[in-house]
């Protein structure tokens, strides 16, 4: 998680060093990425050697791989964005992956209640998921194409994809080895489209609303001169004069056990 405190740090460095305060979020995103994309390129692979039927049609090691790769922009942005929303570098901890989970299920979720019937309201989920949930390119795809799958084994005689007000070019094919090839191909179909870059056309405005963060949250003000003080310090003293008489009331023996160190309070804490 991005801590404002680390990344105040970084943009007086940056600042220091003659960059634009915006140069954080692009080192930081890239740092990120590149740590994200080793294991996004290793889903593929662990697909094949599970033996998924999308891997052994034509075209679906490249959707896959294309999806794997758009994946971790948004779960970033939605990862910086949340941090900024939430009051402490702990809460993002704690209510981050929670968040992240529920974005990754979430047509998996609504698709699986609706049913193995309706097949337009599938369509129509996916599409606008596609579109508001910058986390839906991997799991929303893989999803949609799997019900596609298992819909036209348990109805051969039925074509899912044969829904005019999605289709610019009529029904798909009724093979599977074709499936993943019109969905992969973003100029034969309107449905492909928004399915493999819906998700692009948040990824600017969550830049963009990422950058207005700044201006939205006010940093916070340091604290007036009259809070620093010597309270804390009385505290301490107060605490070494009880470990004093304690161990000088148990005895020598105690008295060796509790080492105390007389400190010289010059330092000035905050409340």
């Amino acid at each position: 998680t991005i801590v404002k405190d680390v990344r105040n740090k970084c943009k007086h460095v940056a600042v220091a060093q003659g960059l634009s305060p915006a140069a954080f979020w692009l080192g930081t995103f890239m740092a990120h990425y590149l740590q994200l994309l080793l294991p996004a390129l290793a889903v593929p692979f662990y697909m094949k050697k599970c033996h998924c039927r999308i891997m052994d049609m034509e075209g679906g090691p490249s959707l896959v791989l294309q999806e794997c790769l758009l994946y971790p922009v948004g779960l970033l942005l939605v990862a910086y964005h949340f941090t900024f929303a939430m009051g402490s570098s702990e809460s993002a901890a704690k209510y981050l992956p929670l968040a992240i989970l529920s974005l990754d299920v979430l047509q998996s979720n609504i698709l699986t209640m609706a049913g193995q019937e309706a097949e337009a309201y599938h369509f129509l989920v996916s599409l606008t998921m596609s579109c508001v949930n910058p986390l839906n390119s991997l799991p929303g795809t893989l999803f949609l194409l799997d019900h596609m799958q298992k819909s036209r084994f348990a109805h051969p005689e039925r074509n899912p994809a044969n829904i005019t007000a999605f289709n610019s070019t009529g029904p798909l094919p009724s093979d599977d080895a074709n499936i993943v090839k019109e969905w992969a191909d973003p100029r034969s179909t309107y449905t492909a489209l928004p399915l493999k870059w819906g998700a692009c056309a948040t990824y600017p405005l969550l830049a963009c609303l990422l950058l207005l963060w700044e201006r939205w949250v006010p940093e916070p003000a340091d604290a007036p001169e009259d809070t620093y003080g010597q309270c804390n310090d009385e505290e301490v003293l107060e605490e070494e004069r009880r470990m004093r008489r304690l161990a000088t009331s148990e005895g020598k023996e105690a008295l060796d056990d509790v080492a105390v160190v007389g400190l010289k309070h010059s330092y000035s804490t905050r409340h």
